[in-house]
């Protein structure tokens, strides 16, 4: 098995806006691709293969499924195969175990699994209802093992990372809760195109029209369509209603001037688009638990210093991310 973890190109990413479709280069022979990475940010975009993040220093922010989550070290998250999701480092130093999966292996042993939508978060902070620890513990210490492996080929190697495949995949179809989504999954390719196409001419002009106040109406004269049918479509391929996206964008757009600015709260809630101070900590409460000003506070100072970077992270090699591991094993 070749190891593809330095190929920086990662997999042929476009980078430069919304919703593009990551394609996914597995390790050879092997239905999977694990590897560390330091996050920096990525736009709205889907793959294929289902996903695993595990932190392991650091901390950043996920938006999948109308809500963002502050993953911290240890907590763990589940990105369904072909939902949108972004994420984007709240520190800059930060350190993520990646295992992207391949569900039409998994499709031989349970033919429904492109259907089903699992509920699966692990955040050890969070008061709400969680996954059981038990569970957790497992997933990572398999994401782990297979790291382990695939970088020391020790004899048998292979075997062992199926093995740990195996044991995951058993955990998430029988321990976590999941939602059957009909047939969303089943179109042709030309109906993944037009669908896309659709969604990139919305988002784009949420994203490039969000301190204004960008409404379904404007967009539904620009696409020839009824504003009711935009609105359902919007929601199923989404996973969120209009608005939401539009304040879920609009409050991590505020997460960066938190960090790498020193304006006032106030200032900060009009350039993201918030008509008014009141909406803007009522929202960010509800996203992120905290006040704005208690957030900047706790991660500015974490943020690590300021600096341009291309691309959406940098793949890492060497001992040092190996020895992030070795406590889960």
């Amino acid at each position: 098995m070749t190891d593809t973890s330095n190929n920086s190109n990662v997999a042929d990413m476009e980078i430069s806006g919304f919703g593009e479709n990551e394609i996914v280069i597995h390790e050879e022979g092997m239905p999977f691709r694990a590897f560390f990475q330091n996050l920096r940010a990525s736009p709205f975009h889907w793959h294929e293969d289902m996903e695993f993040l595990l932190i392991l220093k650091g901390e950043i922010a996920l938006n999948k499924d109308n809500a963002i989550y502050n993953l911290k070290p240890g907590d763990l998250a589940f990105i369904n195969s072909h939902h949108y999701h972004s994420t984007q480092h709240i520190s800059k130093e930060n350190l993520i175990l990646i295992l992207q999966i391949q569900p039409d292996f998994i499709e031989k042993f349970e033919p429904d699994i492109k259907k089903m939508f699992f509920k699966f978060t692990y955040m050890k902070d969070n008061t709400k209802e969680q996954p059981p620890v038990e569970i957790v513990q497992s997933i990572r210490t398999s994401m782990c093992r297979i790291m382990w492996e695939k970088r020391t080929k020790n004899s048998g190697y292979k075997m062992v990372i199926e093995s740990s495949l195996f044991s995951i995949l058993g955990i998430l179809l029988r321990d976590v809760d999941y939602d059957i989504r009909s047939d969303q999954f089943s179109f042709s390719n030309q109906e993944y195109m037009d669908i896309h196409s659709r969604l990139k001419k919305i988002v784009d002009y949420i994203e490039n029209n969000y301190q204004e106040k960008p409404t379904l109406e404007e967009i539904a004269l620009q696409e020839n369509i009824t504003e009711s049918y935009l609105s359902r479509f919007f929601k199923k391929y989404m996973n969120c209603g209009f608005r939401d996206y539009l304040n879920t964008f609009r409050l991590n757009k505020s997460l960066q001037e938190l960090i790498e600015t020193d304006d006032s709260i106030t200032n900060i809630a009009y350039s993201a688009g918030f008509s008014n101070l009141n909406t803007f900590n009522s929202l960010f409460h509800k996203y992120h638990g905290t006040t704005p000003s208690k957030w900047r506070q706790i991660h500015k100072d974490s943020s690590g210093e300021d600096g341009s970077h291309e691309g959406w992270y940098s793949e890492l090699e060497g001992s040092s991310p190996m020895d992030s591991i070795v406590k889960y094993l």
